[in-house]
């Protein structure tokens, strides 16, 4: 029975990259093999359709790898720690920086990079002091 939830866990943690990785496929697939000129005549409706999803995916990852498993209060401490945190993912320029390597660089590895440098400053600068406070 063990087995079966670690492995369920499992899959949910991997699901929001997983999602990602594949939607990610499907665009450098069409930037590699389609013409610049295609891509904006014939096929732009729907590669502008699959450049909206790739930036939904993504952020939806970005979400999942900075926020996933931290618990925030519906308090005045959460919501001050919340900010202290958007606050790092601003001064991170995380946004510029993710729509930099998915779209610009298609580098996944990168994106991952920065979702795991965004997690460790939140958890120790925001998050961390928040569950110390809430302690006190």
């Amino acid at each position: 029975m063990t087995d079966v939830n670690e492995k369920m866990l499992i899959q949910e943690e991997q699901e929001p990259l997983d999602i990602l990785l594949k939607t990610m496929e499907k665009y450098v697939k069409n930037k590699r093999n389609c013409s610049p000129e295609d891509l904006s005549g014939k096929y732009a409706k729907s590669f502008q359709a699959l450049k909206a999803r790739l930036a939904q995916d993504t952020k939806k990852y970005l979400h999942y790898a900075v926020f996933g498993s931290l618990y925030w209060e519906d308090c005045e401490l959460g919501r001050i720690a919340l900010k202290k945190a958007q606050a790092i993912l601003d001064e991170m320029e995380i946004g510029k920086r993710a729509g930099k390597a998915v779209f610009a660089d298609m580098n996944i590895d990168a994106l991952i990079d920065l979702a795991q440098s965004a997690r460790n400053r939140v958890v120790t600068e925001a998050w961390w002091p928040y569950q110390m406070e809430m302690a006190a």
